[in-house]
């Protein structure tokens, strides 16, 4: 038995490569299969310092192409939100709609501020702080997400349950379908 020390590039222990052989070697190694056996644990970490930058590359590219998907549906997406708004503060027609009409546009405004705030989130992981303070002042004016998620992250459970219902009510059901929260979940929880 013989193994070397996987040092990484950073300098830390990861493991050892070892050699076995089935017959003993009193003397051990020889120099030259010392010198072997460090130039295999070298090649063995050049390996893994490799398929762990390629691993790195991959992930970053899904991020980019994540971020610029989001990125690329956020100008339509605000043409459908102004055009939900305007139809929402338009007088005459809030006059010729029922209450079930006015809510299916009040849900399809909340869903359409649901994916603008995972298009904004897949863009600051991919930028980093950089669109922070622009997710910030949206954040400010979206008073239903705020109704439901604090700033530290607290998720108010009756509030999100009630915006599931919304969203739920819009789509045509067979059977009813209720929701409800049972006595032992708390009333706020913590999400990212």
């Amino acid at each position: 038995y013989a193994g070397a020390p996987l040092i990484s590039p950073e300098g830390l222990k990861l493991g050892t490569f070892c050699i076995i052989d089935a017959k003993p070697r009193p003397d051990g190694l020889s120099l030259g299969d010392k010198q072997n056996l460090r130039e295999l644990a070298a090649m063995v970490m050049e390996t893994m310092v490799t398929r762990k930058k390629e691993m790195e590359r991959i992930r970053d590219e899904k991020t980019r192409i994540i971020a610029c998907a989001a990125h690329d549906l956020l100008s339509p997406l605000t043409g459908v939100q102004l055009n939900l708004e305007l139809l929402m503060t338009d007088e005459a027609l809030n006059k010729k709609l029922d209450a079930n009409q006015k809510d299916l546009m009040t849900t399809a405004l909340r869903c359409s501020e649901l994916i603008e705030r995972i298009c904004l989130q897949a863009i600051e992981s991919f930028r980093g702080d950089l669109v922070s303070s622009k997710r910030n002042r949206i954040g400010d004016q979206n008073s239903d997400h705020k109704e439901f998620v604090a700033e530290n992250g607290l998720v108010n459970i009756a509030k999100l349950v009630e915006n599931i219902n919304h969203v739920v009510a819009t789509y045509p059901k067979q059977v009813p379908l209720f929701i409800e929260v049972d006595d032992n979940v708390p009333p706020e929880v913590i999400s990212d």
